[in-house]
């Protein structure tokens, strides 16, 4: 054998074994990432939280588990009903829903972030609840009693809203609809506006959205992986469209949120380190329908409503009271 026989089968050796690496490491990334339930997923080593350091922020820690405290203890109380709604794919999607004490045609869809479950949003639940709407609290595919394979940070997601809004309608036609989200939830229904929902929707509430997931991960793999290459980043895109069957770079807020014809206000945490509060700017100025937007200092991210409780509700009636009165 020739020498450069020799070097041609070393090199596509070394080609075919840094290819089969690259997969490894990328399905790893995606299942790690995307994939709820499985053993990646529960492995990654999210840092737990230190204890706060400050007085402002062992306040804030507090009103947080006392809020949420309530809100378990309200949804213990309550009277609650098992929904169900198909997603586009055929997965069966579950939420929870608190009817009004009193007989009502207002509602609230509250739909939870990245790794969160309805326990995260039961305290806009018990407020709402409280002001005389129907809840329902949804769980996002893959999650809960929902079914799914993977998420996909609010791109198909956003789908499954617009099936929850479409199942309010059919409900009751008269219902009149507050949509509101934290996290990949405000993202979730940052995108839903762009599809053609219901004139049954009134309003929507984004607190702590990402403007791009393609954005946010390049964030996080460089202020939380301590990463300063995006190498990698592109190459588990590569791979989320060849396994996963959609665009990284395509799950974008603002693009459709210039579809936009529902009132929608913004909100984030001036102290979020992790969907940067600038994330907001580029959002908002692409709304395309009536909207309004407040940062709370100090808060953390989705933290806006334990660290300034009075004021973020007051912000959110004020926007109402402006765009959909009817529901106050």
């Amino acid at each position: 054998m020739e020498l450069w026989q020799i070097l041609l089968i070393v090199g596509l050796g070394i080609i075919l074994i840094t290819a089969i690496i690259i997969t490894i490491i990328a399905n790893k990334f995606i299942t790690a990432f995307f994939m709820p339930n499985t053993k990646a997923w529960k492995s990654v080593p999210w840092k737990k939280k230190s204890p706060p350091k400050t007085d402002r922020g062992r306040e804030i820690q507090e009103i947080k588990e006392s809020m949420r405290k309530k809100a378990q203890d309200w949804r213990d109380s309550s009277a609650v009903q098992d929904l169900w709604v198909n997603s586009k794919e055929g997965y069966r999607l579950h939420g929870f829903f608190y009817p009004a004490k009193k007989e009502s045609h207002k509602y609230v869809l509250c739909i939870h972030g990245y790794r969160g479950n309805t326990a995260n949003i039961a305290p806009y639940g018990l407020h709402y609840s409280e002001k005389g709407f129907n809840v329902i609290l949804a769980e996002n595919r893959c999650i809960g009693h929902s079914e799914g394979k993977f998420l996909s940070m609010g791109w198909n997601e956003k789908y499954d809203a617009l099936a929850w809004l479409n199942h309010i309608k059919e409900m009751d036609n008269e219902a009149e609809i507050i949509l509101h989200g934290e996290s990949m939830g405000a993202a979730i229904v940052l995108m839903t506006l762009g599809e053609a929902v219901p004139e049954n929707l009134k309003c929507a509430i984004s607190d702590s959205a990402f403007d791009t997931a393609w954005n946010e991960f390049k964030y996080l793999r460089k202020h939380k992986m301590r990463k300063n290459t995006n190498l990698g980043l592109y190459i588990g895109k590569f791979f989320i469209r060849l396994r996963l069957g959609f665009n990284l770079k395509k799950v974008s807020c603002i693009k459709q949120v210039k579809k936009s014809r529902t009132p929608v206000l913004l909100i984030h945490g001036g102290a979020d380190r992790l969907v940067p509060p600038k994330m907001l700017i580029p959002i908002y100025n692409a709304v395309a329908s009536p909207k309004d937007w407040f940062i709370f200092p100090e808060a953390e991210h989705c933290k806006s409503i334990f660290a300034h409780p009075e004021t973020y509700w007051e912000k959110i009636h004020e926007f109402i009271s402006r765009n959909a009165p009817e529901l106050l």
